[in-house]
C-alpha cells in the first residue's frame, strides 16, 4: 500500500490537485465502528451507537488519517487512497470547512482540560450523559447562525455544565461544516480519483468495475459521490478553485444543479405520501438539505424571554417544522429544566 500511495501522491500536480500528505492506518471493523460513531478519532467521548455494518474505511478531517478497514481487497484499498488525496486537497483548500477544522485543533486542549475537570468533579458516567443530552438538542437546531451563548446561559447550567456545552456546540459546527460542503467533498474526490490511478500508472479493469459498483449505490438516501461529480463536470478548468475555496453546497447546487443533472439522476424526494420529482422543488429541497441538514433554523427572543422569566425560542417554519419543533420541545422540558416557550419567527432569520 505504501508504494501506491506514493505512486499517487507524486501524481496529484498531474491532475491538478495540491494535498496535504495524510496518514494511513489500517484497523479492524470494530474499530471502524466506533471512529465512525464518533466522528473523529480524538474525540473525548462516543455520542451514539455505532451501526455496526460492514465500513470500508473513514477518513478523519481533523486529523487527516485514511483509517481503511484491513478485510479490504487490493483494488478497494487503491481507490480509498485515490479517493482521500481528492478529500486532503478539497480540505486544505475549502476556507470554510478548513477554518471548522481548524478550530476544533485549536480547541483540543482547552476540551480535554474542561472535560477531564468535569469527569474528576461528577464522574464520567454523568457527564457523558450531560454530553448525550447536549447533542439531543444540537442535532436538531442549526447552531452556525445561532447565539450560542444566549441560548446556553437560559439552560440553568452549572459553570462545568456550561463549558461542557459550549464544547458540544463547538463540534456541532465542525459537523455542520462537514454537512454543508459534503456532495463538494464527496464530489471532488470521486472527479479525480480515476484520473490519479491512471496518471500514477495503476488503472486495471478491476478497479472501472469497483468504481461503477461503489458509486452506483446511494449513501444517505442520496448518491453523493455521482451527483457531486456530475456537478463538478459543469464547472469550467478555470474557475474550480475559486468554486472549492469559496462554495459550500448550496452555493454549488443553486449554480450547478442543472436540469440535465436532474433528468439524468432521476432525484425525488418524498413530500407527505407523495414522491416530488419536480426539477424546481427538487432543487430547492436539495439547496434547503444543505443548509440545514435536517435541523431547524432557531434564535432565542431575549426581550419575550427577560419579560417571561422564561426561555423564549423563535424558529423559521419549513414544511418539516412542526416534527422538528415537537422533537425539540421534548428535549427542552426532558433534559432542562427551564420554564420554555417555542414561537415561529415573524420574520425570516
Amino acid at each position: 500500500m505504501n508504494s501506491s500511495y506514493e505512486m499517487l501522491k507524486e501524481s496529484c500536480s498531474l491532475v491538478g490537485l495540491t494535498p496535504k500528505p495524510f496518514k494511513v492506518i489500517v484497523t479492524d471493523s470494530k474499530e471502524l465502528d466506533i471512529l465512525q460513531a464518533k466522528g473523529y478519532q480524538k474525540r473525548l467521548y462516543q455520542p451514539k451507537e455505532s451501526n455496526h455494518h460492514y465500513i470500508g474505511e473513514m477518513f478523519d478531517q481533523i486529523d487527516e488519517i485514511a483509517y481503511i478497514n484491513e478485510n479490504n481487497d487490493k483494488v478497494m484499498n487503491l481507490m480509498i487512497l485515490a479517493h482521500s488525496f481528492g478529500h486532503t486537497d478539497f480540505l486544505y483548500h475549502n476556507n470554510y470547512l478548513s477554518e471548522q477544522v481548524l478550530n476544533i485543533k485549536m480547541k483540543r486542549f482547552q476540551h480535554r482540560r474542561m472535560f477531564d475537570e468535569a469527569v474528576r468533579v461528577h464522574g464520567y458516567v454523568e457527564v457523558v450523559s450531560f454530553l448525550s443530552k447536549m447533542n439531543d438538542l444540537f442535532n436538531l437546531i442549526h447552531v452556525t447562525t445561532l447565539d450560542l451563548d444566549s441560548l446556553i446561559n437560559r439552560l440553568n447550567l452549572c459553570r462545568s455544565e456550561r463549558e461542557l456545552a459550549k464544547m458540544v456546540a463547538n463540534e456541532a459546527e465542525y459537523f455542520e461544516a462537514v454537512s454543508q460542503t459534503k456532495i463538494m467533498n464527496e464530489g471532488w474526490a470521486t472527479y479525480h480519483q480515476i484520473p490519479l490511478i491512471k496518471e500514477a500508472g495503476l488503472m486495471s479493469l478491476e478497479v472501472g468495475l469497483t468504481e461503477l459498483q461503489l458509486y452506483e449505490l446511494p449513501r444517505y438516501g442520496l448518491n453523493l459521490y455521482k451527483l457531486g461529480k456530475a456537478m463538478w463536470e459543469e464547472v469550467g478548468l478555470k474557475e474550480r478553485r475559486t468554486i472549492v475555496n469559496q462554495y459550500c453546497d448550496a452555493q454549488f447546487i443553486n449554480r450547478y444543479y442543472t436540469e440535465d443533472i436532474h433528468n439524468e439522476q432521476k432525484i425525488a424526494y418524498a413530500k407527505g405520501e407523495q414522491i416530488e420529482r419536480d426539477y424546481i422543488k427538487v432543487k430547492q429541497q436539495l439547496i434547503h438539505s444543505a443548509l440545514y441538514n435536517g435541523k431547524i433554523k432557531v434564535r432565542v427572543d431575549e426581550a419575550l424571554s427577560d419579560s417571561t422569566e422564561s426561555l423564549t425560542i423563535r424558529f423559521q417554519p419549513n414544511p418539516n417544522s412542526s416534527k422538528q419543533v415537537s422533537k425539540l420541545k421534548g428535549v427542552l422540558r426532558d433534559h432542562f429544566k427551564t420554564k420554555l416557550y417555542i414561537k415561529p419567527d415573524l420574520v425570516k432569520i
